[in-house]
């Protein structure tokens, strides 16, 4: 059976809180699971995998390394075994020349950064080889899975059947228009190439079904008026930026 694994990449309003109550959301039934914002991907890596799926984002860097785990790392992971602040740092502040060590820089860089922003120096001192042990669990999660980077609705079209499932944990509006959120969020919004409205009326346009995670707001809820809405709270890391707090959210579903 397939595996589940804890993330390897920290990621500003990780869903790994959730992870649980989303599975238990999940249809029992579909053929491939697609999920479109994969971010650090706790929902994806919680779920047993039935048979093929497909992750997406638009941070082309994250998804770089997604890729890499899933070609396979190689390399001495035991050298980048360290709890000491100044060694990460080090580590963090070179220009490493193999893959190994790009993806234990990349691991820091979202994991051990203040409030998982990729900003600053390191305030963590989590030893990366706890996740590095792990590389080759997460290429045999990934053998059936395509990976790519671009806008949403390109995958959710590709794949566009009865008998998909998606789940969607797109960047929060507060994410994308204040001081909060990671930069990759926030770009979407700039860009234009990202609303909740257009999400929306994209969203009538998909055959399979759907279980879609967002801020609780009276204007979400309008929005999505006639859809499964369930309320949930998530949060509460004490650090700064999305996820720092408690905060209500709605799971919304179209079954």
């Amino acid at each position: 059976m397939d595996k589940k694994l804890t993330p390897i990449f920290g990621r500003v309003g990780s869903k790994r809180s959730l992870k649980n109550k989303i599975a238990r959301l999940m249809p029992k039934e579909y053929d491939r699971y697609v999920e479109p914002f994969i971010g650090g991907g706790a929902v994806f890596l919680n779920t047993p995998l039935k048979g093929k799926s497909a992750i997406n984002d638009k941070d082309a860097e994250l998804i770089r390394f997604w890729k890499m785990l899933k070609r396979g790392v190689s390399g001495n992971k035991e050298y980048y075994s360290s709890s000491n602040l100044s060694q990460l740092q080090a580590w963090y502040d070179s220009t490493p020349k193999t893959d190994i060590g790009r993806l234990t820089k990349y691991i820091l860089k979202q994991s051990n950064t203040f409030g998982s922003t990729g900003k600053g120096k390191l305030y963590k001192d989590s030893n990366p080889y706890s996740k590095l042990k792990k590389v080759d669990e997460f290429k045999a999660k990934f053998k059936n899975t395509t990976i790519t980077s671009g806008d949403y609705k390109s995958v959710m079209r590709r794949y566009n059947s009865p008998s998909t499932f998606f789940y969607l944990d797109p960047p929060y509006s507060k994410a994308g228009t204040g001081k909060q959120g990671d930069d990759a969020s926030k770009q979407l919004y700039k860009e234009g190439t990202f609303s909740v409205e257009g999400l929306a009326t994209f969203l009538k346009t998909i055959k399979g079904k759907w279980l879609l995670s967002l801020e609780d707001s009276s204007r979400i809820r309008k929005i999505f008026k006639g859809y499964k809405i369930r309320s949930t709270v998530t949060g509460g890391s004490g650090n700064k930026g999305v996820g720092a707090k408690e905060r209500k959210e709605v799971m919304i579903s179209n079954y």
